[in-house]
């Protein structure tokens, strides 16, 4: 199980985090939802949107939309229906500008961005946009139920979410800008992060909207030229990034960077940070960052100046982050609320209040029950739309059904809308004419989803077989001449561009062995990796028994390389920097290591293990043979373990150091080569 809010790895089922203290699972309501007057909804519920998309709930709104839960009469799923204002538009041809650009970008998958499925005119006159529907806590209500507490962010906090935003936003700004980078449109998941409405406003028409902007209050995350009427750029984004970093150190969306202390336990780190958020929020856009890798590395540089101090000035420092816990009540097994000692001083010392916290006390533990009650009767309803991402399209929780804090995804919205109770009085349609495919769309969806799933991998084994078949028919110099046309790797090779990930494992991760490297960002220039183990075909037995010596030699006669450990890594975790390659959990069957009934197996044909692959198409880094690498110093090791080895030793930080002559049946390699870019 993953923290959410320090990213460490915790066994199933803990209660709380064994590095940040953090609840993993929240008792009682913890609500932060209000309810909306139905008046004020653009369409009512359980009323049918151009004649396809069934309304079943309101999820919330901003200053440009109303996004609702509807199903997709066409697919029978469940789809996120955004819907726009009536300003937002002065006419046709600005209505056919937003439906031109995301036609244009509709296509796209990433696996940090919220799938848009289309955009169109209803009949009804509405202009509206349907999205993926996902799960998952937006920074936004982070935020909110922090400040409330004037808890700030600690700095191993706001580390693995500047990674993963940096990482999104460097893919996108050379081509486009999200331009409406908020918390609200920034979903937090276990693996990693979610980002809503990207590229819609570059469609939009700002100056239709600028008054109702500034009046939301997330307009204190736009960059002032964007405020203006001018169009957003990228260096909008790196605003946004600023004023969110202030936000999170602070505690506070109001602060100001020159009259707070953001680390007052070293000058050095406090004028650090203050100097990289003045500069990133500049009013003159020019005078900003020149890109986000720029407000990145200045961020982790004085990230790395912290992680050199003496542990006592760090254990000062998270002590008096987590100084306001007590504030937060939590409701045990046996069903008491847990107080601080001060709390419980401060009671005994007005015994004339006793009567009234003792009658609080009761109603309190009464709501609780209720709510709880009504929890577990929506979480059977929810629990079965959830699917694990394992591929680039799609990336849901697993554990956050268990969370009372689960947001649903909030497209440019201003605030949540939907508490429990309105939960289970519109789950189920009045509508008898759509009651039945209401009723059909849990068990449905789920089996869609597989049939896609196996079509697609069908199909995609089909066509690396019959390229296969393809290419031993041309001679190796027509391969290599043909190769280059694929880009910077060849056809047989994974590209990964330049830039920075987690290496390492965390203190907390329970399979943590000594020789293990600290969990710290690493760069990595653009290389390109063999897709299997050498020979690098699908369906070949990989070879074995190889030492380094020999492995160096074998891809230095395809001009090729060893792999550098770190290079190896980064292809093994993937975009989400996941545990294994195919995700944070153990799973036996996914690829060729230890099985629950602990039978011996033997070494696998490359490919044979379809799950087994990272989310950027790297196959069989997990088990089956043990892969020589370059290590730091000179040294060589092997990665990723082998056949019949336990979930610990087939971690893609699993390391073993060994002499470079030494060979084994059970280890072979990969090469990389530098990208030629």
């Amino acid at each position: 199980m993953l923290c959410k809010k320090c990213g460490s790895y915790n066994p199933e089922g803990s209660e709380y985090c064994s590095v940040c203290k953090e609840p993993l699972i929240l008792k009682g309501s913890g609500s932060i939802r209000t309810r909306l007057n139905a008046e004020k909804l653009l369409v009512q519920l359980k009323s049918t949107v151009n004649e396809r998309y069934f309304i079943t709930r309101f999820i919330g709104e901003g200053a440009f939309a109303q996004v609702f839960y509807a199903i997709d009469k066409a697919t029978n799923s469940g789809v996120a229906l955004k819907l726009f204002k009536p300003y937002v538009f002065k006419n046709e041809d600005e209505m056919s500008r937003l439906m031109w650009g995301i036609r244009g970008i509709k296509d796209i998958s990433h696996p940090n961005m919220v799938r848009i499925f289309d955009a169109d005119i209803s009949a009804e006159g509405w202009v509206y946009v349907s999205m993926k529907f996902i799960y998952g806590m937006s920074l936004k209500n982070t935020i909110r139920l922090r400040t409330e507490v004037n808890k700030p962010f600690s700095f191993e906090e706001i580390e693995p979410l500047f990674f993963q935003m940096g990482e999104i936003l460097n893919e996108m700004h050379p081509t486009i800008c999200h331009g409406d980078f908020k918390p609200s449109n920034i979903i937090i998941q276990p693996d990693y992060i979610k980002l809503t409405d990207t590229t819609i406003l570059n469609y939009i028409n700002i100056s239709n909207c600028i008054k109702y902007i500034k009046e939301d209050n997330s307009h204190i995350y736009l960059a002032p030229e964007f405020l203006e009427g001018a169009e957003p750029s990228y260096r909008s984004d790196i605003y946004s990034c600023g004023r969110i970093l202030l936000t999170l150190l602070s505690g506070s969306e109001t602060a100001d960077v020159n009259k707070v202390e953001l680390f007052k336990y070293n000058s050095d780190i406090d004028t650090r940070l203050k100097n990289l958020i003045i500069k990133a929020t500049e009013k003159d856009p020019l005078t900003r960052h020149n890109d986000i890798k720029e407000f990145n590395d200045e961020l982790f540089e004085t990230l790395a100046i912290y992680n050199e101090l003496p542990q006592n000035i760090k254990d000062e420092y998270h002590q008096n982050i987590s100084a306001v816990e007590a504030k937060f009540t939590h409701l045990k097994s046996r069903g008491a609320i847990s107080i601080s000692k001060d709390e419980k001083q401060k009671a005994k010392g007005h015994s004339g209040w006793k009567p009234v916290l003792i009658t609080l006390f009761i109603l309190v533990i009464i709501a609780f029950s209720i709510v709880f009650l009504l929890k577990n009767r929506i979480g059977e309803h929810f629990a079965d739309r959830i699917s694990i991402a394992s591929n680039l399209d799609a990336g849901v929780l697993t554990d956050v059904i268990s969370s009372t804090m689960i947001d649903i995804v909030e497209m440019d919205v201003g605030q949540d809308v939907l508490t429990t109770d309105i939960v289970a009085e519109i789950t189920t349609p009045a509508d008898a004419k759509y009651e039945d495919t209401y009723r059909a769309i849990k068990q449905e969806e789920i089996r869609q989803a597989e049939k896609v799933k196996k079509i697609a991998k069908i199909q995609e084994s089909t066509k690396k077989d019959d390229e296969l078949v393809q290419s031993e028919k041309i001679d190796k110099g027509a391969v290599k001449e043909k190769e280059t046309a694929y880009g910077p790797c060849p056809k047989d090779m994974v590209y990964i561009k330049a830039g920075s990930f987690k290496m390492g494992s965390l203190p907390a991760d329970e399979f943590r062995q000594p020789d293990e490297l600290a969990f710290v960002s690493v760069e990595t220039a653009s290389f390109c990796i063999d897709r299997y183990e050498y020979p690098n075909k699908k369906g070949a037995i990989p070879k074995g028994s190889v030492s380094a010596i020999e492995a160096d030699k074998l891809c230095g006669e395809l001009g090729k390389r060893l792999c550098s450990e770190e290079e190896w890594e980064r292809a093994c975790k993937g975009v989400s920097m996941v545990r294994y390659p195919y995700d944070n959990n153990f799973d036996p069957t996914a690829c060729n290591a230890e099985s629950n009934s602990g039978e011996d197996k033997a070494v696998a044909p490359s490919g044979k293990f379809s799950k087994c692959k990272s989310s950027y198409g790297v196959y069989d880094m997990s088990g089956n043979l043990a892969e020589w690498v370059y290590m730091k110093g000179g040294k060589k090791g092997v990665k990723g373990g082998y056949v019949n080895k336990p979930d610990w030793a087939v971690r893609c930080s699993s390391r073993k150091v060994e002499p470079p002559s030494k060979k084994s049946p059970y280890y072979g390699f990969r090469c990389c080569m530098d990208a030629t870019e």
